[in-house]
């Protein structure tokens, strides 16, 4: 089934449900194809699920946005995987070759522009990203949020936090190798004597 608006010509399609095939009643917004395993999918301007590429370039660029308000939320992921869990609620994936000078990119980003009311026990706490694991974790790890930085050459960071004067939350940062928890300094694996990480809190 497919739908468009101001004709019947190709270019006008907007979206279609798709009726025949393996895997029936896939639903795709401005591409007329689909990306193996997606249930819904929606296209914004100049981009291609490997085959096809998207109808409208002129369309947007955020293809999905999410509004809440109150206590709301705009965007939930989740994966109820068992016992045998190893998948991912939400995932941020970034493709290219290059970030432009004096730019920044992001899988994921997080801003809150709340200003966290109260003092003392009473305090809020306004955070940009938050992890909470609630898992056991045995003999095993368990992290509230984990940074991997697959290389080693130049200024490469797990993740930095420019408050290193924070008295309440650890801040580490460094090259790939180690981290700390206990505000010392440490050395990476294989790093020399440079310095790895720096950790400080509580």
């Amino acid at each position: 089934m497919v739908f468009k608006t101001s004709g019947s010509a190709a270019a006008n399609e907007r979206l279609r449900i798709i009726g025949a095939g393996g895997t029936p009643g896939q639903l795709v917004v401005n591409n007329t194809g689909i990306f193996a395993g997606d249930v819904f999918s929606a296209y914004a301007s100049n981009t291609t699920n490997g085959s096809t590429a998207s109808i409208n370039n002129s369309i947007g660029t955020f293809a999905i946005n999410g509004y809440g308000a109150g206590n709301g939320t705009g965007v939930y992921g989740e994966v109820n995987g068992g016992a045998t869990t190893s998948g991912t609620a939400v995932w941020g994936n970034i493709y290219g070759t290059a970030t432009t000078a004096s730019g920044t990119s992001e899988g994921v980003w997080g801003i809150n522009s709340t200003n966290p009311a109260g003092t003392g026990v009473t305090a809020a706490v306004a955070t940009g990203v938050r992890g909470e694991a609630t898992g056991s974790a045995g003999t095993a790890f368990t992290m509230g949020v984990l940074g991997v930085n697959k290389r080693n050459d130049g200024f490469c960071f797990w993740f930095i936090w420019p408050d290193f004067f924070s008295q309440l939350h650890g801040c580490f940062w460094g090259k790939p190798g180690c981290f700390s928890i206990t505000g010392s300094w440490c050395p990476g694996t294989g790093c020399g004597s440079r310095i790895s990480c720096r950790g400080q809190g509580i």
